[in-house]
């Protein structure tokens, strides 16, 4: 398939036409605010973070019901599962200033042995934003300040490098704040495993305005391969991120954006604005944005 490529010089005007739209799928209750999801194929599960209810919700994707609940640290905020599904990590963002919260908590990542259900849970020096698996089986997690990477085995992580533009809300945060509006970062990788994209920004964000931070990895040298600090306006969302299945592009917010040729023609996450959602302006927890590269559709 043939893309036209844009330059970013066109960010605010150019739009696209819309062939078709449907309503589809099944509304589903999950009895909380979910914050990610994590989908268990051999199993036939998805997993549910309830970010204000310490919880894992695990849904059978037989009959769309709420199976059972695993128990975790407070503020799940994002979920992964291991290529291999032996592994379920869940990062947990509690980043309060030092202010009191009614639920107390503490910035960490949780590791769910998924053939046995124990589970290890690791303190981390700053707010994680987001987390995704490489074909490695190991995890790529930004938080606030950097760029780590888990073995989920032993539970060590390894500092890959500095983050700018993601500084996440600080709790506790007011009524009616969905958890995108509060951690409002996304990874995913690639459909073999080999790349990892993300975006983390700043918020509060009242929609006129975004600074993010977009991001790719590549999972063979275990590097952080473009790492770009941008302003939109108005505010990239929704907040979350989906990428072709050979990572050749990725769409987060309203913006589908071409990957950059990287070194030997690598897919890295800068590369030219394709096309813009038409009249983009939505707060950061409303919609998504999933690829369907099969049949080119998104």
């Amino acid at each position: 398939m043939r893309h036209r490529l844009f330059s970013l010089a066109l960010l605010a005007t150019l739009t696209v036409s819309i062939a078709s739209a449907a309503t589809f799928g099944r509304v589903v209750t999950t009895g909380g605010p979910t914050s990610d999801i994590a989908l268990d194929e051999k199993r036939g599960f998805l997993y549910i973070a309830n970010y204000t209810s310490a919880r894992i919700d695990v849904m059978s994707l037989a009959d769309y019901s709420i199976s059972r609940s695993m128990s975790v640290a407070a503020y799940p905020g994002g979920v992964a599962i291991s290529p291999d599904g032996h592994y379920l990590v869940v990062t947990h963002y509690a980043s309060s200033g030092g202010a009191t919260l009614t639920q107390p908590g503490q910035d960490a990542l949780t590791v769910i042995d998924l053939t046995n259900n124990q589970k290890r849970t690791f303190g981390l020096s700053s707010g994680p934003v987001g987390v995704a698996f490489g074909i490695d089986g190991m995890a790529l997690i930004l938080t606030q300040n950097e760029f780590l990477l888990l073995d989920p085995a032993s539970g060590a992580t390894t500092v890959l490098g500095s983050v700018a533009n993601v500084v996440s809300a600080t709790l506790p945060v007011p009524q009616a704040t969905f958890p995108p509006q509060i951690i409002a970062g996304s990874l995913m990788a690639t459909a073999d495993g080999s790349h990892i994209f993300g975006i983390g920004g700043t918020t509060p964000d009242t929609g006129s305005s975004s600074q993010v931070l977009l991001f790719s990895y590549q999972v063979s040298s275990r590097a952080i391969t473009a790492a770009l600090a941008i302003s939109t306006s108005p505010s990239l969302a929704p907040r979350v991120i989906s990428v072709s299945r050979d990572g050749s592009y990725y769409m987060t917010g309203w913006a589908l954006i071409a990957s950059g040729p990287g070194f030997l023609g690598d897919p890295i996450a800068i590369g030219p604005l394709m096309a813009q959602w038409p009249g983009a302006s939505s707060p950061l927890n409303v919609g998504s944005v999933p690829i369907r590269s099969s049949k080119g559709l998104i």
